[in-house]
């Protein structure tokens, strides 16, 4: 009897994939853009190359001098932003330092989670439709004489259409993300202002019954530089997606930017906000 034709082991077919695509997108100097964030397969390889085509927008002075645009690609290991990545895929018990258990998922968040935390960070002027028009709530306080969140007609119309009517319970019943250290809530407590047009709104949020409501929001500028960073990693920023997406790409992004350009000897990685959610994802919180 003879066996010369079984093959033992597993195929190392290959295949090639080609994921070439335009990136539009607009930048302040001195700051680092991420393009793309792509999830590798375990022995699998990537070859990077880049072209831009970078046109300046009109100046008080126009610089006369040269302009250093860089791209730079880095590689980090799933395991070092998620540790217990390779004990999900084989589904065995994952041993932190607290405690020992099987992961069934991966850390989430979602684009309304995401946007959420944007609008938290932004400013916004309250519209009220009067017949077919919206008409500016002027001399408003953000919690128009009450800071009972619940009480304040417009806004609780907007967390009852986002949130749904439960919406006075924690944010991380929905959405087990931590930001550091710091647990976040839902209560909309940004800043209300009479400067905002529908026309300069950054985002515009209808709620209420039949849209009687219209927040018109703009982003601080530390909120317009983040969602730049979120949208380059391709998170969509919807309002009403509340599906759950891998923190996976975000987490990775500050590990490669904190190898490449953050390391000092006077800011240990350890001592980061990005390292403390990845001990809280360790232990499964």
């Amino acid at each position: 009897m003879s066996f010369k034709n079984i093959v033992l082991g597993t195929s190392r077919k290959s295949y090639s994939h080609n994921l070439s695509f335009d990136n539009n997108t607009t930048m302040e100097f001195g700051v680092l853009q991420p393009l793309l964030s792509q999830y590798m397969l375990p022995n699998s390889t990537i070859k990077v190359s880049s072209k831009q085509l970078v046109r300046l927008a009109p100046m008080p002075t126009p610089s006369f001098a040269r302009m250093y645009l860089a791209n730079f690609a880095s590689f980090v290991k799933m395991s070092d932003v998620v540790p217990y990545h390779e004990s999900l895929l084989s589904k065995i018990p994952f041993s932190s330092a607290s405690k020992t258990f099987t992961p069934t998922s991966m850390p989430f968040t979602s684009n309304k989670f995401l946007q959420y935390f944007l609008l938290k960070n932004s400013v916004y002027s309250l519209y009220v439709k009067v017949g077919d028009e919206y008409v500016l709530k002027t001399g408003l306080s953000d919690s128009d004489g009450n800071n009972d969140s619940t009480t304040f007609a417009p806004r609780r119309a907007f967390l009852d259409d986002i949130f749904g009517v439960d919406h006075n319970v924690n944010i991380l019943k929905f959405h087990p993300t931590y930001i550091g250290t710091t647990v976040l809530g839902v209560d909309l407590d940004f800043y209300n202002i009479d400067k905002v047009t529908p026309y300069s709104a950054d985002y515009q949020v209808f709620c209420g019954p039949e849209n009687k409501y219209l927040f018109c929001f703009k982003y601080s500028p530390e909120a317009l530089r983040l969602r730049k960073v979120l949208k380059g990693l391709g998170f969509g920023l919807m309002l009403k997606d509340d599906s759950s997406l891998s923190v996976a790409p975000l987490l990775a992004f500050y590990k490669a930017y904190y190898d490449r350009f953050g390391l000092v000897r006077t800011l240990p990685f350890e001592t980061t906000a990005c390292f403390k959610m990845i001990k809280s994802i360790e232990d499964y919180k």
